[in-house]
């Protein structure tokens, strides 16, 4: 294309005044009469030279376009777009109209979805996409724009201005995801490839009506007869109304569930509403193996069939494994009878010989024979703790902190029974017990009790270290009192003194420099110390209140004493007030036998401490239990049943009574079951014990039996009815996921990307994890992962949809663990119909200078700095026609018009003029 340009075209306005110039002068010079033909001739020249010369000093040149520009129409045909077929091949002949294009283009069409296709070459007659798209071997089942582009970018000649125009949504579902298209789109910038856009909506419309399977939830691996479900999440764009306003069938959605062999195993009618839908169906695990199923959803004038699908399996096991940690073989034989010969029990503080299992006959082994380590536990099902102080196990630290990841984190299930020792303990070990129970244990009773610690600082108390002790008790005890009691302190020698008013328990740090700062004086006045502390009692509004006296016994009658120090214990026990006596290594019989009595008197119990190292042990496993009134031992009392819904005791209305109970109060979020009442001492209302409690710890479940596995405390319930009772409290707490290795598992989805997590139960980077993963097609690949946070993780591109199987080898030190497990992919992400497709990705990925359509509608042009342009300038050839006519006009102005003339004429070759 050739045009005419202008260097400096404002300069043409010279042309104005040089023409004023000239016919100005010529209409006042010139009169009619004198009008000549040279004179006007003159003018029409001198008018021609002044165009001339003014379009030289503008710079007049001509200029022609020697480039071709070429256009690649990407088109994006992929499952998304579909629908749109008709409207892309509206916008391609758009665009091919020559009125929309540079002179000299040729356009070319690459059609595109998961592959590419040349459909139409460079300067050739269109094919529509939508008639050629059977044949053309594209597959629809993805979007992957960046590869339709990189070809795209191939097909141009090199010196032509080179344009793409791409049709799409804009959303691409490969491995390289929006991040590829970007980059892409960067590269063709870089060989100086323009790229604009047109956006497609492909969206769902009104008034169409989508239904999609969105996931499916499962055990991959359960228990023989437990109960399990699989929930399947379905999302519709539209409420189900059954009304005349649609067609009855109008939503009408089916959710069926066929077996491996394509057999219909359930069918469950949906009336969907708008949102998210989640259904579910029981499945069936009386039988040992695995099962292949499939979900399939079915709905009327649904969109698309392609979303609606899933298949999965689920492993059903009868291999059960317990621990049994508990040194009463009739704890182990409880557990065999109940359990059944198929489940493993193992019991490593007892080691049972063969010929004696039956008759109970034991041998106690070390306890460094208990399993502690995760991957140790993670072997186990279920864990029994059974009347067993966990602190006493060696590696007992390292065995409570990976039990807690076990069932927190690993799903296992824990029955604690009987009396673990963690009442009223700091110790970060039964600390750690005591958080996982379902139940509170220790001071069970809500209401505050008012302690008073009386201890004797006569000189006596010097020998053989008493005092020392006596103090060290007074703190152990105090140690075990709740926030909410009270507590005060009396010292008495020869004289009493209250050195400490009833005060809160809390303030512990106080009251212990308090009892530290005791020093020994003369007398020991046991009576009147009891006197005091009846007083100071008397005085204070507490439900509960109990004496602890702590003393060598020797003790001598004061002068205004009345009553013997047994006779006080005595009236105190008839007001409610109870005292227990702590004897500091006195073994002298007098001291012994009043101290003894004392005890007997005032309804409580007697302790004896022999040295100072004893204290902590003696008080925390033998006193705790009665200080906190822990204990209700040789006590008949019924069962009351709380839930009578529960699995434990569905089909029960009434249950034996129970011989014996640890009181305890049920933790928040915990549920109660059984319980019984319990009425403290010297109350005068209940309180409700539970006795068998349960609640979900994170993903496992903490059972707790408020009372004895076995032995006399549950003698009564040998019958029937308790026995089912046990039967069931083993079996209705089975986990609810077999688990065998100590490591967690899970996907999660971006695009085509599967990110792969395997999580293992503690932080080690010593462990080495390997993974195979077999794609549905037999393809199988090899990975060895890094250790990146506490995460084994790697991305697999997702490249067909099915079931995806994950063999995992965990190796730490000698122990090499192998797992099997897997994902199922139920559709490509083309095929999600709630994907929200928008222009925004175009926007930000042709943002170097590229434009986005979202109309359709759209104009090529090119930047005028990317054509190539051949220039010819005529200002010499103006100026010089310039001076010819100037020439002309000097011989017109000097000659006359005959002489002119004459130039024209031939002479004759004799002389004459012709």
């Amino acid at each position: 294309m050739t045009s005419i340009s202008f260097d400096n075209p404002y300069l043409l306005l010279l042309a104005i005044p040089m023409m004023l110039l000239l016919i100005v002068p010529y209409l006042f010079a010139i009169r009619k009469e004198n009008k000549s033909k040279s004179a006007v001739i003159t003018l029409c020249i001198h008018t021609v030279i002044v165009g001339l010369v003014s379009l030289a000093i503008a710079g007049m040149h001509l200029s022609t376009v020697k480039t071709e520009t070429e256009v690649i129409v990407v088109a994006d045909v992929s499952y998304s777009t579909s629908r749109d077929l008709d409207v892309i091949d509206g916008y391609i002949k758009d665009i091919m109209n020559e009125e929309n294009l540079p002179r000299n283009t040729k356009v070319g069409v690459v059609c595109f979805g998961n592959n590419y296709h040349l459909n139409t070459p460079l300067g050739e007659t269109f094919i529509s996409v939508k008639d050629s798209l059977a044949n053309s071997g594209i597959d629809v089942g993805a979007t992957d724009i960046s590869s339709a582009l990189e070809y795209a970018s191939t097909l141009f000649s090199s010196n032509a201005i080179k344009r793409v125009v791409l049709i799409t949504d804009g959303k691409q579902n490969t491995a390289s995801g929006s991040a590829g298209l970007l980059n892409s789109i960067k590269a063709m910038h870089a060989k100086d490839i323009k790229v604009d856009a047109i956006y497609t909506d492909s969206n769902l419309k009104p008034g169409e009506y989508e239904v999609q399977l969105i996931s499916v939830d499962h055990m991959g691996s359960t228990y023989i007869d437990k109960e399990s479900y699989v929930d399947i999440l379905v999302q519709s764009n539209s409420d189900y109304v059954p009304s005349n306003s649609k067609p009855k069938d109008r939503n009408d959605a089916f959710v069926r569930l066929y077996d491996g062999q394509n057999k219909l195993v359930t069918e469950v009618t949906a009336a969907l509403e708008k949102g998210y839908n989640l259904i579910s169906i029981k499945l069936d695990t009386s039988e040992v193996g695995i099962k292949d199923y499939r979900v399939v959803i079915e709905a009327n004038h649904d969109t698309s069939s392609l979303n609606n699908e899933y298949t999965f399996s689920q492993s059903v096991t009868d291999e059960y494994r317990v621990l049994l940690l508990s040194r009463k073989e009739s704890d182990y034989r409880k557990a065999k009878s109940l359990y059944g010969d198929k489940v493993q029990i193992d019991a490593p503080l007892l080691l049972l010989l063969p010929d004696d299992a039956e008759q109970g006959g034991n041998v106690v082994v070390p306890d460094n024979s208990v399993p502690y380590s995760l991957e140790e536990l993670c072997k186990y099902d279920v864990f029994i703790l059974s009347d067993v102080d966990v602190k006493t196990l060696q590696n007992a630290t390292a065995f409570m902190a990976n039990l807690n990841t076990a069932v927190s984190k690993f799903g296992k299930t824990l029955i604690a029974a009987g009396d673990l020792r963690v009442q009223n303990s700091d110790e970060q070990i039964y600390e750690t017990l005591s958080n996982m129970l379902a139940v509170k244990y220790g001071n069970s009773v809500n209401e505050p009790k008012l302690y008073a610690l009386v201890i004797d600082t006569s000189r006596s108390m010097q020998d053989a270290y008493q005092l020392i002790m006596a103090k060290q008790s007074a703190i152990q005890l105090l140690n075990l009192m709740a926030p909410q009691d009270y507590v005060m302190v009396i010292a008495f020698s020869g004289e009493v003194s209250v050195v400490q008013n009833a005060t809160s328990a809390a303030n512990k740090e106080k009251i212990s420099q308090i009892i530290m700062d005791l020093q020994p004086t003369q007398g020991t006045v046991i009576g009147a110390a009891l006197s005091a502390a009846q007083t100071q009692m008397q005085a204070q509004d507490f439900l509960q209140k109990q004496v602890i006296l702590i003393s060598d016994g020797r003790s001598y009658a004061g002068l205004n004493d009345e009553r013997t120090p047994a006779e006080v214990a005595f009236e105190m026990a008839n007001e409610g007030i109870f005292t227990s006596v702590v004897n500091t290594n006195s073994t002298i019989p007098e001291a012994m036998s009043l101290l003894t009595e004392i005890a007997q008197n005032g309804k409580g119990n007697y302790y004896f401490v022999e040295r100072p190292e004893d204290i902590a042990e003696t008080l925390s496993n033998d006193v705790s239990n009665d200080f906190t009134e822990f204990k209700q031992d040789n006590v008949n009392v019924p069962v009351n049943i709380e839930e009578y819904n529960d699995p434990l005791v569905k089909g029960f209305n009434k249950l034996p009574n129970i011989n014996g109970y640890y009181i305890s109060r049920k933790k928040s979020n915990a549920t109660v079951v059984l319980s019984t009442v319990y009425t403290p001492a010297g109350a005068d209302y209940t309180v409700e014990v539970p006795l068998y409690t349960y609640w979900n710890y994170e993903k496992g479940r903490v059972v707790n039996l408020a009372t004895a596995f076995s032995g006399a405390w549950v003698a009564q319930w040998e019958n029937d009815d308790g026995n089912e009772i046990f039967k069931r409290m083993l079996t209705v707490n089975t986990p609810e996921e077999k688990i065998d290795y100590p490591f967690s598992f899970s996907v999660s989805y971006e695009d085509a990307n599967a990110l792969i997590e395997i999580i293992p139960g503690e932080m080690n980077p010593d462990i080495a994890v390997t993974l195979e993963i077999v794609s549905p097609n037999g393809e199988v690949i090899t990975q060895n992962l890094r250790y990146d946070g506490g995460v084994y993780r790697t991305e697999h591109e997702i490249t067909e949809a099915g079931a995806y199987t994950v063999n995992v080898e965990y190796v730490y030190g000698d122990d090499v663990y192998a797992a099997s497990t897997g994902f199922d992919v139920p559709f490509m992400p083309e095929y999600n119909r709630f994907q929200l497709y928008d222009s925004a990705i175009l926007y930000n990925s042709v943002s170097n200078g590229g434009i986005v359509s979202e109309s359709g509608a759209f104009v090529i042009e090119n930047d005028k700095e990317d054509e190539q342009i051949y220039n010819v300038y005529l200002i010499v050839q103006l100026m010089a026609m310039a001076v010819v006519l100037f020439v002309i006009d000097i011989m017109v102005r000097k000659l006359k018009w005959s002489d002119i003339k004459s130039l024209f004429k031939f002479r004759r070759a004799g002389g004459g003029i012709k």
